[in-house]
């Protein structure tokens, strides 16, 4: 899961509000609405006495998560009803606390090392009589995410700290939401406005559906440019495709926009566009399941030297041979092209032995893993990395343009 934290008490208060969180659970008792989480935690290592390493190529936005993930990082909220009126309409409170942590430090979730944040803590109403499933919310929220889970990238994700209301019908299908955000995370500074718009249930067949999302970000004079920003988003969901679901997503965004749904970089000139064409897919069958991408970026008209496509493609086909034990193996390739220098190249495969008592299903959790990752890179990623970095000349594999890791993993969400 992508770490979106939108904010964050410091210090010892950070672990304190995760405790309490956890002690308001168990005081509640019955009392308290429905938990949600995730967790996921492991130990690895390069075979010469270096902690697990972790492949990324400089300039790409993601990486191909499967054996491939440096932290333990954990999630946990509820939802707590609070009022119901004689009209229907009811209300309730979303809290969620989060820990992350790199695996080579100790389990201190503070400074360089790690963080306990509140990435989502909200209230809303819903149940307005004659506007169906509407609702209307204020505070720090997960927000109409779409993500890859391949590579655990959120290509569209508009969540912040703001207010809206949420899916309001328009007719059979179709819902309007409206959102003003004031910043995406704890880091986005300074704040901005920034406006949120997305209609949805536009069905194009059976079990098709395109949604349209547009976002506005007000420029910012105190940062001597203050351009505005916009973006536009066209995602299209095709549903009951080889028992899973292909999405395709069309997006543009120029200035702050180039966040592409979120807030970009706001000191972005108007003149910087972005494009991203996305295809993910996942598919299940009775044993036989799995998870495809295929991604093309283009940075354009930005700062001198910031203009650059990364291009990225990968596929993770999950094999049951019990009903409880299923084999994993997880390709991606990444390509990054700089305005100026050599394209950069980092292909990374892991294969990973998994035991899964609910089931062999590719998104069936939780899963035990044994894996072994192998990583290739050429030497213009190797100029490019941080020079600890696993690609880096003073990294763990010494300026090699390969590297091999193994370890254990538990992953699991409710």
């Amino acid at each position: 899961m992508e770490r979106n934290w939108i904010g964050r008490p410091r210090g010892k208060a950070s672990l304190l509000a995760c405790v309490l969180l956890l002690c308001a659970a168990s005081a509640y008792g019955d009392e308290i609405g429905p938990f949600s989480g995730y967790l996921r935690t492991g130990l690895g290592s390069t075979g010469d006495g270096h902690t697990q390493a972790c492949f990324q190529l400089p300039g790409a936005e993601a990486k191909y998560r499967l054996g491939n993930e440096c932290e333990t990082y954990t999630e946990l909220g509820w939802t707590q009803p609070v009022a119901t009126l004689d009209s229907g309409v009811t209300f309730s409170a979303m809290a969620m606390a989060s820990l992350y942590e790199q695996v080579n430090h100790a389990p201190t979730f503070t400074g360089d090392s790690g963080d306990a944040r509140m990435p989502q803590i909200y209230a809303q109403a819903s149940g307005f009589p004659g506007l169906g499933q509407a609702r209307v919310w204020v505070g720090r929220i997960y927000y109409h995410r779409h993500d890859a889970h391949i590579n655990d990238y959120y290509y569209w994700n508009p969540s912040g700290l703001g207010a809206g209301i949420d899916e309001v019908p328009l007719g059979p299908s179709l819902k309007l939401s409206y959102a003003l955000f004031r910043k995406n995370t704890f880091d986005t500074q300074p704040r901005t406005n920034r406006h949120d718009l997305q209609l949805t249930g536009i069905k194009t067949g059976e079990q098709g559906e395109l949604q349209i999302g547009l976002s506005y970000i007000q420029g910012v004079s105190s940062l001597g440019r203050g351009d505005d920003g916009w973006s536009l988003t066209l995602h299209h969901v095709q549903n009951g495709v080889l028992g899973g679901s292909n999405a395709l997503a069309l997006q543009y965004g120029r200035g702050p926009g180039i966040g592409l749904g979120s807030t970009g970089p706001l000191d972005a000139p108007s003149a910087h566009r972005r494009v991203r064409v996305l295809e993910r897919f996942d598919w299940q069958g009775e044993r036989f399941g799995g998870m495809a991408l295929v991604l093309h970026q283009r940075d354009d008209g930005g700062a001198a030297g910031q203009d650059q496509t990364w291009n990225s493609i990968g596929v993770r086909p999950v094999v049951g041979l019990t009903p409880k034990f299923k084999l994993a193996l997880d390709l991606g390739h990444d390509r990054v092209l700089p305005e100026h220098g050599a394209t950069r190249l980092l292909t990374k495969a892991t294969l990973a032995a998994i035991y899964s008592p609910r089931g062999v299903g590719a998104m069936v959790r939780p899963e035990y893993r044994l894996f072994v990752t192998r990583a290739y890179w050429n030497n213009a990623a190797r100029d490019a990395a941080a020079p600890d970095s696993a690609l880096g000349i003073d990294g763990p594999f010494e300026g090699a343009a390969q590297g091999t890791t193994f370890g254990v993993q538990l992953e699991h969400w409710w």
